[in-house]
């Protein structure tokens, strides 16, 4: 069986349900509760009328984005990437060399990509992973400590550093092929 509520139970109730509001608002509520239930204050109270309540929003708000995702942006606008590799390679080389002090990393792995995309309004690669690995194969990044992270290396520090100023045509490092050799048939 229920039991019927008492004294605490009601108070119990009120305490935990005004809580979740500031101190204004718990102040609006008891207020208007007291006008609600004919109950005289207990204080004097001043005779302006209420404020208006304030509705509690369900969604978080959109906080402004840190200053780090400025200076990622900047960095990136002085840089031409137009490949991903070459997206890839400035972030890696953006976090080991030109981040704040605290946001500074050896290694990146996939989220820090997604996150630096979103960050500077460039879309995301579709296999943000395999974009990664494409990178570490064509020699601009080297393998971290744990599967999935990477960090810059020589080769990609050159490629930020002399291919991809602004104001220089943007390029790659050209890797040499073999020539074929074509067979020359005795006659």
């Amino acid at each position: 069986m229920n039991k019927p509520l008492d004294e605490y139970d009601a108070v119990r109730i009120i305490v935990d349900t005004l809580g979740q509001f500031n101190e204004q608002e718990q102040d609006y509520i008891l207020r208007w509760v007291r006008e609600r239930l004919a109950v005289s204050p207990a204080a004097q109270e001043p005779s302006t009328p209420p404020p208006p309540p304030t509705r509690r929003k369900q969604t978080p708000a959109v906080a402004p984005p840190p200053p780090e995702s400025a200076e990622l942006k900047a960095f990136m606008d002085s840089k031409n990437t137009q490949k991903n590799y070459q997206f890839v390679t400035a972030v890696a080389y953006y976090y080991k060399h030109e981040a704040p002090a605290g946001e500074r990393k050896d290694e990146i792995r996939k989220q820090d990509l997604i996150a630096a995309c979103r960050k500077v309004g460039r879309s995301v690669p579709p296999f943000p992973a395999q974009t990664l690995i494409n990178t570490y194969q064509q020699g601009f990044l080297d393998k971290g400590s744990r599967d999935g992270l990477y960090r810059a290396n020589l080769l990609g520090k050159q490629l930020i550093d002399g291919t991809l100023p602004k104001g220089k045509r943007p390029g790659t490092i050209r890797m040499t092929k073999k020539r074929k050799t074509q067979s020359r048939k005795k006659k």
